[in-house]
């Protein structure tokens, strides 16, 4: 990794991952404190997860800007995965505090609820009974996998795109 990369990370990156990561809570805990509902609130991971593609695009160009227009498929990878492995640690451990700590009950509600939506409520709190577990802090590591994967797909896309065509060597 060159010097230039290295700083294009840090000071481009990690900063508005963060601030990303920062949306992706405030757009959940909005929908949770509003009482919208299961559908509005399970709608706010399409809607984060299209600002998400929107952002890795963005900071693909960007890097791909500042760097001579000069990009890699490997450093195309690297961002989207920095920034989604960023904001999976952020909304994980948010997610894994308010299902422990502050509504332990919202998700199991969520759920019942948005089941209610189609009719199958009696069969989703069966399934609930049947499979009742704690809220574990192992979770946090499998939403960190599961935003990883998406942030590899993502930027497998967008890097594909917006690569450069030839060496500039």
């Amino acid at each position: 990794m060159t010097q230039k990369h290295a700083f294009l990370i840090k000071t481009l990156i990690v900063p508005t991952a963060i601030a990303a990561g920062f949306v992706r809570i405030t757009i959940d805990l909005v929908a949770k404190l509003a009482s919208s509902g299961a559908a509005i609130y399970y709608s706010t991971f399409f809607l984060a997860f299209i600002l998400e593609i929107f952002l890795i695009v963005y900071l693909i160009k960007e890097y791909k800007r500042r760097n001579k227009n000069y990009l890699q498929l490997k450093d195309g990878l690297k961002i989207a995965v920095a920034t989604m492995v960023i904001i999976g640690l952020l909304y994980a451990v948010y997610s894994f505090a308010y299902n422990n700590y502050v509504d332990p009950s919202f998700q199991t509600n969520t759920a019942i609820a948005w089941g209610e939506l189609f009719g199958r409520g009696d069969e989703v709190r069966q399934e609930i009974a049947k499979n009742e577990s704690q809220n574990s802090p192992f979770g946090i590591f499998y939403v960190m996998v599961q935003f990883s994967f998406l942030g590899l797909i993502i930027g497998m896309i967008a890097s594909s795109v917006f690569k450069t065509k030839e060496n500039l060597n």
